[in-house]
């Protein structure tokens, strides 16, 4: 009898070891989530912003529009989308060296942006 009991806790203790990976999958699961949750969410800030200093500079209202380019560089120093608004307020301030350098920094850190490619 005393070998049965020891084989049903040794399966036992196989059947927890076998558990413990699942439960690893599972939080590297959740991490990617949270992860890719946190990139979308960046994205979509930095969409907005980009709207915001569109529309600041149709009203003419630059120094506003400057300052969702400082909300932008606080969530990413080195984001294309930054210097695509830097290139627009520069651009609306008629400054446009200023302005086609912002662009072309832009276009480096991302090809394919296609509004500064036009």
């Amino acid at each position: 009898m005393d070998e049965y009991e020891g084989a049903i806790k040794d399966i036992d203790a196989m059947q927890e070891l076998n558990n413990i990976p699942a439960d690893i999958k599972l939080i590297k699961w959740k991490s990617l989530f949270q992860i890719n949750c946190a990139s979308i969410r960046k994205q979509i800030k930095e969409s907005l912003f980009v709207h915001g200093v569109q529309y600041y500079i149709k009203l003419d209202k630059i120094d506003e529009g400057e300052g969702c380019v400082k909300e932008i560089s606080s969530l990413s120093s080195l984001c294309h989308r930054m210097f695509y608004m830097r290139g627009l307020i520069n651009d609306a301030r008629g400054q446009l060296r200023l302005a086609k350098q912002h662009y072309n920094d832009a276009s480096l850190i991302n090809p394919y942006h296609f509004p500064t490619c036009i």
